[in-house]
């Protein structure tokens, strides 16, 4: 796959904006320590994740944060494009964001926990949002996911692009890191996927 993943990561490598701490001295820019690329084949679709390293989850906790951005592609057309903001998967083309090219991914990275969001068209029926806020009942991660998304799109002037980064490929979070394993709670794991298999893989 080493041919076709370098052509994907030309063609689809995120546009990545991070955000900038200007009330700090000096003011600080929270960029990526690295980036790493993946492909898997899926039924019959191909799954490209981008995984975005961090030295630190919440500021100065010092535990390491690895945030997936994925593209689902069937017959090398991007059918969707999925992020886990909180643990939440969302699959972002039911939204019409706004994209590079058609179908490059322009992601905002959350000043809380680098949660990774995508701009979407001004719209009364955004699918995820739509979906969440009408929910009887929320998770604590809901909630968060739904109150950042309000919070960095009310902010994207505070948030600066990282244009030039370099993508190593093959390159992913360590088998017990927490982004893949997720969390336990009374002894079950969960949140330890990153994307969901649409129905027509």
């Amino acid at each position: 796959m080493g041919p076709k993943l370098d052509a994907l990561i030309r063609r689809l490598k995120p546009v990545a904006h991070v955000f900038e701490f200007k009330d700090e001295t000096p003011p600080r820019i929270d960029v990526f320590l690295d980036v790493g690329a993946e492909l898997r084949t899926n039924g019959k679709c191909t799954i490209l994740t981008f995984w975005f390293h961090w030295d630190h989850d919440s500021e100065n906790d010092n535990i390491e944060d690895w945030e997936p951005v994925t593209y689902i592609l069937k017959d090398n057309a991007v059918v969707d494009i999925q992020t886990r903001p909180h643990w939440n998967i969302v699959r972002w083309l039911t939204d019409q964001p706004i994209l590079q090219n058609g179908e490059r991914a322009i992601v905002f990275f959350s000043k809380n926990r680098h949660a990774p969001y995508l701009e979407v068209q001004p719209s009364t029926k955004v699918g995820w949002l739509r979906k969440t806020m009408t929910q009887t009942w929320w998770t604590q991660e809901i909630q968060f996911a739904l109150f950042g998304f309000i919070e960095v799109m009310g902010e994207r002037n505070r948030y600066v692009n990282i244009p030039k980064y370099k993508v190593k490929k093959n390159h992913k979070p360590p088998s017990d890191a927490k982004a893949l394993t997720g969390i336990e709670i009374i002894g079950k794991k969960l949140f330890n996927d990153w994307y969901k298999t649409p129905e027509f893989c």
